[in-house]
């Protein structure tokens, strides 16, 4: 009996993922141990093996009390659990999508240092992991996200009785998780990546502002380039893949450019993290006029109907995280 049309595809991309997904993590694994044997006994290991095989350009070290990579660590420890689960329930992609997003723009940072830098003369054997490998694990995030997104489709509430439905919001306490897993990426990601701009350009900042001013401006300038990249290309933050969510216009559409850029702006606004208290939309929703709306958990091998559209103006169905009222 001929299987159906497609069936082959869905298997191959669930197992492609699977395999790109413990391949990543079995990399980051060894050269987060051989990074402790370094650590251990300087003349142990060469540092070459942990830099080429390591995905994560950032080694998380020097973070108050923490020695060694223990944060890097974690990180593959998640992407493990994440491939773990999504083998169990292949609708479960939300940790790869997460661990997927720090990694790619990781590894969009190293590639902007290292075009900022200039292209530095290195041995032979360093080429490699210097100039090839860097490419190679932006390539594999960016796949694990498109791959990922198969099949995924936006909420949608309906009450009894009607042919038409709303799409569902996500809840306040969603909204403040998202705000604090990105801070907490944009964090780590800000002081252990260095300025993408180069230690040239980073001295004259420096000397322009002061270290504490070079340091606000430049965390300022990071996150909003931080929220550009990702709202604009991917349409969500690392955070938001966490908690499957995305950010549309008025009819779940793809948002524009130009209302990216007024969101993200309107971030940086004094006590814009308040404006989410009560029952109106937060200042950088309602300026931008987008959403944060929530995604079904069909996987990358399940493809469902078109999502509803809105019944006319907006409505606030009992059963929704959040309101949706005109802004």
């Amino acid at each position: 009996m001929r299987p159906p049309v497609g069936k082959t595809s869905r298997f191959g991309a669930k197992g492609s993922i699977l395999l790109l997904g413990f391949f990543t993590f079995f990399c980051g694994f060894i050269s987060v141990f051989l990074s402790v044997l370094r650590l251990q006994d300087a003349g142990a290991v060469d540092r070459y093996y942990s830099v080429l095989l390591s995905p994560l350009g950032v080694s998380f070290y020097g973070m108050g009390t923490l020695r060694g990579p223990y944060l890097s660590l974690s990180f593959y420890l998640l992407l493990l659990v994440g491939c773990i689960l999504f083998m169990v329930n292949r609708k479960e992609v939300r940790l790869i999508r997460f661990t997927a997003a720090v990694l790619l723009f990781d590894r969009v940072l190293g590639i902007c240092s290292l075009l900022a830098g200039g292209f530095r003369i290195v041995e032979r054997d360093e080429v490699v992991a210097v100039y090839v490998m860097p490419f190679v694990w932006l390539g594999a995030a960016i796949y694990l996200l498109r791959a990922t997104r198969e099949g995924r489709q936006l909420a949608v509430y309906r009450a009894v009785g009607e042919e038409r439905g709303v799409f569902v919001k996500s809840a306040k306490g969603m909204r403040l998780l998202h705000l604090l897993f990105d801070l907490a990426v944009c964090w780590l990601l800000f002081f252990d990546q260095g300025p993408v701009f180069g230690e040239e350009g980073w001295h004259k900042l420096v000397h322009a502002f002061g270290l504490r001013g070079a340091l606000v401006l430049y965390f300022l300038v990071f996150r909003v380039g931080y929220y550009l990249f990702f709202e604009a290309i991917w349409g969500a933050t690392p955070g938001k893949y966490l908690t499957g969510a995305r950010v549309t216009d008025f009819y779940g559409e793809r948002v524009v450019f130009g209302r990216v850029v007024v969101r993200t702006l309107s971030r940086l606004a004094p006590f814009e993290v308040f404006s989410f208290w009560g029952e109106r939309e937060g200042w950088h929703d309602r300026w931008s006029r987008t959403f944060v709306l929530q995604e079904t958990t069909d996987g990358v091998d399940e493809v469902g109907g078109e999502p509803m559209p809105f019944a006319g103006q907006p409505q606030r169905p009992g059963l929704i995280g959040a309101s949706f009222e005109g802004s």
